[in-house]
């Protein structure tokens, strides 16, 4: 299979515009599509500091180095949350890639520096691990950006955004989905923004781009994560991009586009369901 705008050996086919990409060409695009939606959502002004957060996963590396490559001032920072192999591997592997592209990483560990142990504190307070373990890592990065002066990026692609609004739909969790957005503003002097600049960018461009760029990530899951409800909500939409490419892109993409409306219709839903 050949590159369709230059005749290379492509790494990539889309079904649904019958175009294949090499290893530059898709580069140039998820470049494309991160400009696309920092504008959209104006989630960077010129000049700001990024502090990327780097798991070890696929995404995230992918964030960092989309980022640099677009000339922002980006930094990373790493939490190993403890969890035997997996959190050694995962910090190995993130430190290595900050010395290839030559950013700092800032590494926090959760029982070294805040003595908290996951899986010993869900069993306490019988949460599951990755309640928890959100809780936590929502904090410690919040605080790592606001003590940096950055806006706090994070590497949700476009697949985890739908699982998300999906998740909230079936549960009619109307709050989450008011709040719902790629850019999450400040709205008090101890709360970084958040931006997601990979929403339009799939699990599989992510993975394509990492193998085909020779860039190492962890491939395991997090060992507490398979047994989330927000996994089975993904799977099931992979499944549905695998039969219709482009459902997940128009799914996120059509709401944000009508979220005021969404907004000033479900402003009534209480009053309707409730009179």
């Amino acid at each position: 299979m050949k590159c369709s705008r230059c005749g290379s050996d492509a790494v990539i086919f889309y079904p649904q515009s019958r175009q294949a990409l090499c290893t530059e060409h898709l580069q140039e695009y998820l470049l494309r599509k991160v400009t696309r939606a920092i504008r959209r959502f104006k989630m960077l002004e010129r000049g700001e500091k990024v502090l990327v957060a780097v798991s070890g996963g696929k995404d995230s590396l992918l964030l960092w180095y989309l980022l640099k490559e677009l000339g922002h001032t980006v930094e990373g920072v790493h939490i190993n949350l403890g969890l035997g192999d997996y959190s050694k591997l995962s910090e190995e592997v993130s430190r290595r890639f900050a010395e290839r592209i030559g950013c700092r990483l800032q590494v926090i560990g959760v029982e070294e520096d805040y003595g908290i142990n996951i899986v010993g504190t869900s069993r306490r307070l019988h949460r599951p691990p990755c309640s928890v373990c959100g809780t936590v890592k929502r904090y410690v990065l919040n605080k790592a950006a606001v003590e940096s002066g950055s806006v706090l990026a994070t590497g949700h692609n476009l697949d985890d955004e739908a699982a998300t609004l999906m998740g909230n739909i079936l549960s009619w969790n109307l709050e989450q989905l008011r709040r719902a957005s790629p850019a999450l503003p400040s709205n008090h002097p101890k709360l970084a923004r958040r931006i997601k600049p990979l929403i339009y960018i799939t699990e599989k461009e992510s993975a394509t781009f990492c193998l085909a760029r020779g860039i190492e990530y962890v491939l395991p899951e997090c060992p507490y994560s398979l047994a989330a409800r927000l996994a089975v909500v993904k799977d099931a939409l992979a499944r549905v991009e695998d039969k219709s490419p482009g459902t997940l892109l128009n799914f996120v993409d059509s709401f944000y586009r009508k979220r005021p409306e969404f907004l000033r219709s479900i402003s009534f839903w209480p009053s309707l369901l409730f009179p």
